[in-house]
């Protein structure tokens, strides 16, 4: 009687433990590349500045995303390949650059979750497929 009464307080601790536990799939409209369309932010760009050779692309598969920039500059990271992740409305870049995020269509603008102790870090990108 007494094993009973374990195994089911330790199912019953299971699956309470199970039901706190919320995992948020990826959004389905993420994966595939994205090309910068404009950056709204306390910066200057020069007339022809190329936005859109800028580009994300989201492997939702493997939890990545490649950087592409097709100079010195850039404006999530350098070039590369990144791990990245999503809890809640938060697109986390290689565990260090997190972004609020907006899908809406074809259109993905990433908010910067800017230092409120370092002046004019704040930054909207603005990506189209």
């Amino acid at each position: 009687m007494f094993k009973f009464h374990k195994t089911l307080l330790f199912l019953s601790s299971l699956a309470l433990l199970s039901s706190c536990v919320t995992v948020n799939p990826q959004p389905s409209g993420l994966n595939g590349k994205w090309y910068l369309q404009e950056a709204q932010c306390f910066c200057f760009f020069e007339d022809d500045f190329d936005f859109q050779s800028h580009t994300l692309e989201f492997d939702s598969t493997a939890n990545t995303v490649k950087i592409e920039t097709p100079d010195n500059s850039f404006f999530v990271k350098n070039e590369g390949q990144y791990p990245y992740g999503i809890i809640d409305d938060v697109l986390t870049i290689d565990k260090d650059r997190g972004y609020t995020f907006e899908l809406n269509g074809s259109t993905l603008n990433l908010h910067f979750i800017d230092n409120p102790m370092i002046a004019d870090d704040e930054i909207t990108l603005i990506y189209k497929r």
